[in-house]
């Protein structure tokens, strides 16, 4: 079996965990979902819902340590910068970056069944 690009991989990675907080404010919450149903809402609202769904699981197989990076850096919607995020964890910079990669490589990895993860030649 041929080895990951990590870097191809790291950016497929990166430009879909971008895209969780535009996707958040375009579909539906839980809560309108019940209320509303199904029918209330766009096709691009459910799409949004749906990949929203895709991008947690995923992010939720990661293992702990890469998944509190991914989260704070994607997922909530507090900002900060890397290094007080890495002072949070209590972490090296270079545990952090690490670690960092190795949890992008991982969501890659268990996003849709590894569509994202790429392999070098």
């Amino acid at each position: 079996m041929a080895d990951i690009d990590q870097k191809k991989t790291r950016e497929n990675s990166q430009n879909v965990l971008k895209r969780y907080k535009q996707l958040q404010r375009i579909a539906p919450t839980k809560e309108e979902l019940e209320y509303y149903g199904r029918q209330h809402f766009s096709e691009l609202s459910l799409s949004c819902l749906e990949e929203l769904t895709a991008i947690r699981v995923a992010v939720e197989k990661v293992n702990s340590k890469s998944r509190q990076i991914i989260e704070q850096r994607y997922i909530t919607l507090e900002i900060s910068h890397k290094s007080e995020q890495k002072d949070k964890l209590g972490y090296s910079q270079t545990i952090y970056s690490k670690t960092w990669i190795k949890g992008e490589i991982e969501f890659a990895q268990y996003y849709r069944d590894g569509e994202l993860l790429v392999y070098e030649d």
